[in-house]
């Protein structure tokens, strides 16, 4: 598993959308990993930037739940409508 999350890595930062979300939600479990929620955020950010449907609901509950990010239930709400767009 270590392999894998090694290439999701890479892949994220190369810009694939589904490897940070991959790499966020190992992140945020912390699953085979150490426990990073300011790191998840982060990963859903960038994906959520690409316009990755996931990831931008991934990143609104974020902030839904003040996980990585300080709470904001505003932000939370303006990226659930804007993942309904995607």
């Amino acid at each position: 598993m270590a392999q894998a999350i090694r290439y999701y890595r890479l892949a994220a930062a190369d810009g694939d959308t589904d490897a940070c979300v991959r790499m966020g939600i190992f992140l945020r479990d912390g699953r085979e990993v150490e426990q990073d929620l300011k790191g998840a955020a982060a990963f859903f950010h960038r994906a959520a930037d690409s316009g990755d449907r996931i990831g931008t609901i991934l990143f609104g509950l974020c902030y839904l739940r003040g996980e990585g990010v300080e709470k904001n239930l505003h932000e939370a709400m303006r990226l659930f409508r804007e993942a309904e767009g995607l």
